[in-house]
Parts: structure tokens; C-alpha cells; sequence
């Protein structure tokens, strides 16, 4: 199976931290629906 590119798709990953730096955000529509996720350090 081909690798699938979201860049082909028209999403733009926007990627941003949180003020404390702990956090990142950005939205994806890999699934097909545009979704936002959230990731963390540990």
C-alpha cells in the first residue's frame, strides 16, 4: 500500500506549543475528517 500524504490532501499542519512549552497542538484530516490532537512531553 502507497504511502498517503495529507499534504496532497489540502491540510496544512500549523504546529504550535503551549505558552509553557509542554504542549504541542496541530490538526490533521488523515483520517479522513479534520481533527485537532494535542501531545505532551513526559
Amino acid at each position: 500500500m502507497p504511502l498517503q500524504c495529507s499534504w496532497a490532501k489540502g491540510a496544512h499542519m500549523h504546529p504550535f506549543l503551549s505558552p509553557d512549552g509542554t504542549k504541542g497542538f496541530f490538526n490533521s484530516d488523515e483520517s479522513g475528517m479534520l481533527q485537532a490532537y494535542m501531545v505532551t512531553g513526559y
